[in-house]
């Protein structure tokens, strides 16, 4: 029989493993250390506690269950839960868990409680079988408040299924339900349309030709200087979110305009990526409600299809101080309301 750890306990509880595991063969008890590891940590749980609580379980049900129903009903008690996948949620209820890629992030913003104000943000997050919407509450939101989750990264989340019409969401309420995954080592190649700055974190738009889309790729970065150019070719490499390597292609700009949608077909509730210049600028405001106050301006933008308001809320509202008439204008993940183009954390704007 495999030896027990040495996990620091005292020898009474040592001596408890050693008669409870002679119950099992050698086979079950590599079985289960095989079993054990592939589940990840369990709250602080060692390998011998749960085989202490797997004979426990054994003892109980006795015959009446499998040996994987036993490991099964181990590891729920040690608070496992097993992944979903997101195109499976129509079929779930209660707490689920889900993996994936941060592919936008729709809001974040105070609420009033009885007690005072609270904080929400909202996530798009996706799997390999679809998107959802996530919503993150007070101390778990904090952490897109501050940057800690960013679009691109990868996170893993345990949640409540909530459905809203015919909208399913996915409700986070305890930080300690929110895991930041390493992103591994990732190589993209594309053309430059949008690049957002804030402290040591980077967004950047760019056109996958391959899919024929524009991605929006987030990473950090501390040493890096970057001015590359609209329409340039650029490499980047990213490893565990950092960005490692930077590269721009000198030469000929590509066209680009094929990507972006045209501002007469824009529709409601959609986002967008629309590419124009300034055509008329408007004002900046600070909105105030409650104990808190936000930055809102707007300016217009006109392609050769049509024209549109677009507004600008919290840091983006500073942008109206560099915006001339006849300059260009990128926006990237854009929310279309009301015939109008909300920006905000999640979008990316620039005038060139």
């Amino acid at each position: 029989m495999s030896k027990p750890e040495n996990s620091g306990n005292n020898s009474g509880r040592l001596s408890e493993f050693e008669k409870l595991s002679d119950e099992l063969s050698d086979n079950e008890i590599e079985q289960l250390r095989s079993k054990f590891e592939s589940l990840g940590t369990l709250q602080g749980a060692s390998f011998n506690e749960f085989v202490m609580k797997y004979c426990e379980v054994k003892e109980h049900f006795g015959n009446l269950i499998e040996q994987e129903t036993a490991f099964r009903l181990t590891a729920y008690s040690f608070g496992y839960m097993p992944l979903s996948k997101i195109s499976e949620l129509e079929k779930e209820s209660g707490k689920v868990m889900l993996r994936g890629k941060v592919a936008g992030i729709e809001q974040v913003r105070a609420y009033s409680t009885k007690d005072g104000e609270g904080l929400l943000a909202k996530v798009v997050l996706e799997d390999e079988t679809g998107s959802i919407i996530a919503t993150l509450w007070n101390e778990a939101a904090e952490l897109v408040r501050t940057g800690e989750i960013f679009e691109g990264c990868n996170i893993e989340v345990k949640g409540f299924v909530r459905r809203w019409g015919e909208r399913l969401e996915v409700s986070v309420n305890d930080p300690l339900d929110v895991v930041i995954l390493e992103m591994g080592s990732t190589e993209i190649e594309g053309i430059l349309v949008g690049l957002d700055k804030r402290e040591s974190i980077l967004r950047f738009g760019v056109i996958d030709e391959k899919e024929g889309r524009i991605k929006v790729i987030g990473c950090r970065a501390k040493e890096f200087d970057l001015n590359p150019e609209f329409g340039q070719r650029i490499y980047l490499k990213i490893d565990s979110d950092i960005l490692m390597e930077f590269k721009t292609e000198e030469g000929k700009k590509e066209a680009v305009e094929m990507y972006f949608d045209t501002i007469s077909g824009i529709k409601e509730g959609k986002k967008v990526n629309i590419l124009g210049r300034v055509s008329g600028i408007g004002t900046l405001k600070v909105l105030r409600k409650e104990n808190r106050t936000i930055k809102l301006s707007d300016i217009y933008v006109s392609d050769k299809t049509g024209r549109i308001r677009v507004l600008l809320w919290g840091r983006k509202a500073e942008l109206l101080k560099r915006a001339d008439v006849g300059v260009k204008a990128v926006v990237i993940n854009g929310r279309v309301r009301r015939g109008e183009i909300h920006c905000d954390r999640s979008s990316i704007v620039n005038l060139l």
